[in-house]
């Protein structure tokens, strides 16, 4: 059977490598996208509905596979194909990112946002640092609901002995644009550093990320990391 979309999608292929995305409307790249996972159909529908789903490219991005199938033919290919995308970008922004000096609450907090992006349910992560506070490595420690989540103060130790670490940032998300840290996570915060002065390792910090913001604990003064606590965002922990 002659496929009746073989022109079309030659002329958006052409278009994209002559012209490139900028020229381009939101749909129209969607639409090209889901090209490759669904090779023989009209993808123009489909993109339609899937911004008017989710009002946005950005939102699409970052829906989870299975509300992306709940949209009229996405199925778990065309899903995964989308979800791969926001993936493999963050994926590559954090690498870029690895290995760089996460010195201050305005370094922690960018690196964090990005870490958090898209996250559909509360999540702990604990960043472990060398004596120069560039990032060794990142260890997710606990996974929680929509939310809420429990940070535990011997998974945090554990990732801090296992990657050698110098010191530690730990960083957990409100799935809300509430980043108000309540008294539990202020309670928390000061076991943390006192299990972790037993195994001379420095918290620099424990942030809250919200949707759109987030919130330094050293920066803000939410708890006395040392006795004199940096406001300037800009000098090192």
């Amino acid at each position: 059977m002659k496929n009746i979309h073989k022109g079309h999608r030659e002329r958006l292929f052409d278009k994209y490598i002559n012209n490139g995305p900028d020229s381009f409307m939101d749909h129209e790249l969607l639409e090209l996208l889901i090209m490759f996972s669904r090779p023989r159909v009209d993808t123009n529908p489909i993109a339609h509905e899937l911004l008017d789903y989710f009002g946005s490219m950005n939102n699409v991005l970052n829906a989870h596979p299975s509300d992306l199938m709940s949209v009229n033919g996405v199925g778990k290919k065309t899903a995964l194909l989308i979800s791969l995308i926001n993936d493999i970008q963050k994926r590559a922004v954090l690498n870029d990112m690895s290995g760089k000096s996460l010195d201050t609450s305005d370094a922690a907090i960018a690196y964090c946002m990005k870490l958090f992006e898209g996250a559909k349910r509360e999540l702990v992560y604990v960043l472990c640092l060398n004596s120069s506070n560039k990032l060794i490595s990142q260890s997710l420690i606990a996974k929680g609901t929509d939310n809420s989540v429990v940070i535990n103060v011997r998974d945090v130790v554990e990732a801090s002995i296992r990657n050698s670490a110098s010191a530690v940032i730990v960083a957990h998300n409100h799935t809300s644009d509430d980043v108000i840290p309540s008294d539990e996570d202020v309670e928390t915060t000061k076991n943390i550093v006192n299990a972790l002065q037993a195994i001379e390792v420095k918290l620099n910090d424990n942030i809250i990320v919200g949707k759109n913001r987030a919130l330094s604990m050293m920066r803000d003064k939410v708890y006395e990391f040392r006795r004199v606590s940096p406001i300037d965002p800009s000098k090192k922990y």
